[in-house]
């Protein structure tokens, strides 16, 4: 159990400093004004991407960290059906 804590700890430590680093490099990048509403919508849809990205990647530290096989608990194994059945299988048996 403490090795699932400390995944997902690790895991949002991670994301965190990805998202807000990104946030801020974005910023200074294209002169985006903090204090005001985002009103252009490629900036919209790239930190959308962005965000997508790094959730990713963040789950996937932590499946390493617990130690599971990443694209299993993504419920991409070949044996699942769907994430939903990857879910179910887990949590209500083999």
């Amino acid at each position: 159990m403490g090795r699932a804590i400390g995944a997902v700890v690790v895991a949002e430590v991670l994301w965190t400093a990805l998202w807000l680093g990104g946030s801020v490099g974005a910023q200074a990048l294209f002169s985006i004004d903090a204090t005001q509403p985002l009103t252009n919508v490629g900036l919209l849809v790239g930190f959308i991407a962005y965000s997508v990205l790094v959730s990713v990647l963040a789950g996937f530290v932590c499946a390493v960290v617990r130690k599971e096989t990443p694209m299993r608990l993504c419920g991409l194994s070949p044996s699942s059906n769907s994430f939903l059945g990857s879910v179910l299988r887990r949590r209500h048996g083999p």
